[in-house]
């Protein structure tokens, strides 16, 4: 179960959500069509959870609404088998959130994302209280605030056994924070901002 979003109830208590449904693979399919029929299942997995799981953000008055989230259409030239730079620390410190929460994460590697011209970063993170949990990547980019969300999104990625990692950002996702002001959501740090447009993954808010 992912940690990194909670809802805060009327009473102020704190109940442990998911905040993705889609969990990073690094056994997926090679071949094109394979890829995106996978891509697809899993969005509409995702939307048929939205719709009728009562644990999950889009709120009651706006569920007969729904009909899905948006997102731009899948490039598998954004799924990067990429390197990966183990960072060896213990030290923890608190990410912010939404709210007044912060949550204990290490720094657990950095990511080198190469397209085209580009070769940038993004530091991915390891939860304290979870270590057991895919490493969380929050990022900013510049489709942020137009495109996708004014809070920037989320990936999660699988622990790497060497060197290198896959990191698919066609499973990029909004915090549950872009459905529903009642969840506290991490902030990403700005040290994971892209100063690139990523076209992939989900759009701004949902569909009615």
């Amino acid at each position: 179960m992912r940690l990194s979003c909670i809802l805060i109830t009327l009473t102020f208590s704190l109940v442990f959500f998911s905040c993705s449904n889609e969990k990073n693979d690094t056994s997926l399919p090679t071949l094109s069509n394979s890829y995106i029929d996978h891509i697809q299942q899993k969005r509409i997995e995702t939307n048929l959870e939205m719709k009728t799981s009562g644990n999950l953000p889009i709120e009651k008055d706006s569920l007969s609404q729904f009909k899905g989230l948006h997102y731009f259409e899948i490039d598998e030239s954004w799924n990067l088998h990429t390197a990966y730079e183990k960072i060896d620390t213990s030290t923890i410190f608190d990410m912010p959130t939404s709210t007044d929460r912060v949550i204990p994460m290490i720094k657990d590697g950095r990511i080198r994302i190469t397209k085209e011209t580009d070769t940038l970063y993004l530091f991915a993170y390891r939860y304290v209280e979870h270590p057991e949990e895919d490493l969380f990547v929050p990022f900013l980019d510049l489709t942020n605030g137009d495109e996708t969300y004014g809070g920037g999104r989320y990936i999660e990625v699988a622990h790497p056994l060497n060197d290198s990692v896959w990191v698919d950002f066609n499973t990029a996702y909004n915090p549950y924070c872009a459905y529903n002001h009642h969840y506290s959501c991490p902030i990403p740090p700005l040290e994971n901002t892209l100063r690139i447009r990523v076209p992939v993954g989900e759009k701004v808010l949902y569909t009615y």
